[in-house]
């Protein structure tokens, strides 16, 4: 795949941090579903922009060992089975 095609991922990264958060040198970002590709991005984004501390959530026990060697200053595991079963928020 050619840089071409993937520089937008970034970009988007970027916009939610910057223009839609307004993320400020030195301020906390929490990042959830950090073991994914676009958390993974987020928290290197995070901390190039001066996030203060960065926090990364996710449930891959394997990825989340990597995260700090992005730039999380955080990593929390999520519990797995938090999801309600289908079916279960609606109304009788």
């Amino acid at each position: 795949m050619s840089w071409q095609l993937l520089s937008p991922i970034p970009e988007c990264r970027r916009a939610a941090l910057v223009e839609r958060a307004r993320l400020q040198p030195g301020e906390t970002v929490l990042v959830n579903g950090a073991t994914g590709t676009a958390g993974r991005l987020a928290i290197q984004l995070a901390k190039h922009l001066g996030a203060g501390r960065v926090i990364g959530t996710g449930r891959n026990e394997a990825e989340l060992k990597e995260l700090s060697s992005l730039g999380a200053d955080i990593v929390i595991r999520s519990p797995l089975g938090l999801r309600p079963e289908r079916g279960a928020m609606r109304k009788p």
